[in-house]
């Protein structure tokens, strides 16, 4: 999950060299991004070892990938798939067996800027593993987060499935949450663009993340998973923290940069953690 990313990379630091690249491939990618480069930027400045392993040539990569996979049930000790010691409050603090089950097979995409670790996982078939332009993953990862940002927090909010936003019911607020991922989108990637932008360059972008084109991607995206339960959703009713801040509360920050106004992006945030603060509430006294 998106906010177990920074401890999972702490937890190996010492062992990453200054050519060690950390692929994501969580939800909320763009924000785990960050958040995993100012912990390492931290945690460069703090080191006064010169023969620290964390370099600054450590390089955190965003990828994405269609496969499913999801943890099993814990399992006896003596059951041989591995171990993992745990400091989420969600399990034992203790060393407990695990399984990790691929539920269906995909596709990977990553950026062509990764040749050697694209070479290494395009050697297994089963990866289905695929180079694409650097520029070409940031706007897929804009397009699945403008999607993960309506569908989430909706379904979450109403505990239905995901072809239940077809109604109508909430038309306004999905208008409003994919036209502010848009705003921010395009300006987004219109700074990093830069001067290397002509003009040409610049009419693909407002094409690329105009509110029509996000929208359809959406209404896609919920069309193709309609008997679905969002991977919030399924959180929620599992009494585990929602990944809220990497969605909608990345949205809302990065408006905050560039002084786009983001209510609905913000009022879904808000929402979310009461309904998620109180459900827990109530589970744990029941």
């Amino acid at each position: 999950k998106a906010m177990d990313a920074t401890a999972a990379v702490k937890s190996v630091l010492t062992r990453l060299n200054d050519t060690a690249k950390i692929i994501v491939l969580t939800n909320g990618a763009l924000a785990v991004r960050e958040e995993l480069q100012e912990m390492l930027d931290e945690e460069i400045h703090a080191s006064s070892s010169p023969s620290s392993t964390c370099s600054d040539g450590i390089e955190c990569v965003v990828a994405t990938t269609t496969h499913g996979a999801y943890r099993g049930e814990k399992q006896p000790s003596s059951t041989p798939t591995g171990k993992i010691k745990s400091t989420n409050n969600n399990y034992d603090n203790d060393e407990y067996s695990y399984q990790v089950i691929h539920a269906g097979n995909g596709h990977l995409w990553i950026p062509d800027t990764c040749t050697e670790v694209a070479s290494m996982l395009q050697m297994s078939n089963e990866l289905n593993c695929t180079r694409i332009p650097a520029n070409e993953m940031e706007y897929i990862l804009w397009e699945k987060l403008t999607a993960n940002c309506v569908i989430n927090p909706l379904t979450t909010l109403r505990q239905c499935k995901n072809g239940l936003l077809k109604d109508g019911r909430d038309e306004e607020v999905m208008h409003g949450i994919t036209k502010e991922c848009a705003q921010v989108a395009l300006m987004r990637n219109m700074l990093q663009c830069n001067v290397d932008c002509d003009e040409n360059d610049v009419l693909s972008l407002q094409d690329r993340f105009s509110h029509e084109s996000l929208r359809s991607f959406v209404d896609q995206v919920i069309d193709d998973t309609l008997e679905n339960k969002s991977s919030m959703l399924q959180d929620l009713e599992s009494g585990r923290e929602t990944e809220i801040s990497y969605l909608n509360g990345f949205v809302s920050r990065m408006g905050k940069e560039y002084d786009i106004p983001t209510p609905e992006n913000d009022g879904m945030c808000s929402m979310v953690d009461v309904f998620s603060k109180l459900s827990r509430r109530y589970e744990h006294k029941g």
